[in-house]
């Protein structure tokens, strides 16, 4: 976020009006807290992710328990 705002950046498109375009995907980074130290696994991370939508990436160090 900037200023309490959502940044989006996109390639550069012809003709494109920021003010009627549709927002058609967004990559979120979700932090848990609290989470006990036995469900930081891949397997875990991947089911949550799930939930939430398609899984773009889970941080290599989060799932090894750094």
């Amino acid at each position: 976020m900037v200023t309490n705002h959502y940044f989006i950046v996109q390639w550069w498109r012809p003709f494109f009006l920021a003010n009627v375009e549709k927002v058609q995907k967004v990559v979120v980074w979700v932090r848990i807290p609290r989470l006990p130290i036995e469900l930081y696994n891949s397997r875990f991370l991947h089911r949550v992710g799930g939930i939430l939508g398609s899984i773009f990436k889970i941080n290599k160090l989060t799932s090894i328990q750094s």
